[in-house]
């Protein structure tokens, strides 16, 4: 059974986007894709030794032993802009899927606001740092301790 072009194209970018999301076996399956040329795709020993890399680095063996494999019938250069592609995706990739952060993560824990707030009202209401109970009052002369 053939698959039409638009249907490869279809194929590919689905195992992309599984791929983005950590998935190992799109990332061996889109390297044997390029390597073979599976489902009409060119055969591409760069972009397949992108996807094995990449699956490679993921701790998949299936994809370092293909990655040595294609990589007896490619030049150094050709290694080095693989090495390039898969570089360069990781970055893009790290860009796109950092999570967000929500807001209620960027406040302090309830416990810390707590006591920031029981803090600011021990403050004086002139706003100078002593707090309340350590400020000598200004009434009666500072005594101090004798010493023992």
């Amino acid at each position: 059974m053939a698959i039409s072009q638009k249907g490869a194209e279809f194929l590919v970018r689905s195992r992309q986007t599984d791929a983005a999301r950590g998935d190992v076996d799109a990332l061996f399956e889109l390297g044997v894709t390029y390597s073979t040329g599976r489902g009409g795709v060119l055969v591409d020993l760069i972009e397949a030794h992108k996807w094995f890399n990449l699956g490679a680095l993921s701790g998949d063996t299936r994809s370092q032993q293909c990655r040595a494999e294609i990589s007896v019938e490619m030049s150094a250069r050709e290694i080095a802009e693989a090495q390039r592609q898969a570089r360069s995706w990781l970055g893009r990739r790290a860009s796109v899927t950092r999570p967000r952060t929500p807001p209620s993560a960027l406040l302090p824990p309830p416990h810390e606001r707590m006591g920031r707030m029981l803090t600011s009202q021990l403050l004086s209401p002139t706003g100078d740092s002593a707090p309340r109970r350590f400020r000598p009052s200004r009434s009666r002369p500072v005594v101090p301790c004798p010493s023992w």
